[in-house]
């Protein structure tokens, strides 16, 4: 089975790949434009996501070796990528960051991921911020007979909509960004209270 599937958040990514693969599936590879591809199987897998910002080469292979030694496969991730998907047929410890320390680590990880990729929308949007004031960019679009006007509406409102897009993506990237923040912030004073 092969299905392509965007994600704004990894948590709700990792969630959703548990979910396929608890009817019964177990993921192969997943391709850099986000095309998943399952397998069937009688085994009963568990997907974590882990986000680490780039590895020196030796660092990486420890980190490798030690998912592995712990029973984790690499589906997907690299040296250079952030978000890295791990699989392993399920047992009784299936989390990668069990204490509160590591918890508190990959949150905020996960919250730097996310406020990198609400910076580059806003960076992205600021320079396309004067040219939003015209969304339909065809001349006397209004002012056109109603046969000419609904084909040039049409024809035009698949770009107008992608000019307004990256507003939209950013907002839902601050949104991300802010709940990313807000579990950082609530497993940090968790774990301060567990240290006291």
């Amino acid at each position: 089975m092969k299905v392509t599937k965007w994600f704004l958040d990894p948590m709700k990514q990792e969630e959703w790949l548990n979910h396929i693969l608890a009817q019964g599936y177990y993921l192969t590879k997943k391709s850099a434009l986000d095309k998943y591809t399952f397998q069937k199987t009688k085994e009963d897998f568990v997907i974590r996501l882990d986000y680490r910002d780039h590895f020196s080469a030796k660092d990486y292979n420890e980190y490798l070796i030690l998912h592995e030694d712990m029973g984790w496969e690499l589906v997907s991730g690299s040296r250079l990528t952030g978000i890295h998907i791990w699989q392993r047929i399920r047992s009784g410890n299936d989390v990668l960051n069990s204490d509160s320390f590591s918890r508190v680590q990959y949150c905020k990880r996960m919250m730097n991921y996310t406020g990198m990729m609400a910076l580059l929308f806003l960076f992205y949007f600021y320079l396309g911020a004067p040219h939003l004031n015209k969304i339909f960019l065809t001349p006397g679009l209004w002012d056109m007979p109603r046969e000419w006007f609904w084909k040039a509406f049409l024809f035009e409102l698949p770009f107008a909509l992608m000019r307004i897009s990256f507003p939209v993506l950013l907002i839902i990237f601050i949104f991300f960004f802010s709940n990313s923040y807000y579990k950082f912030y609530k497993l940090k004073k968790e774990a301060e209270s567990n240290l006291n």
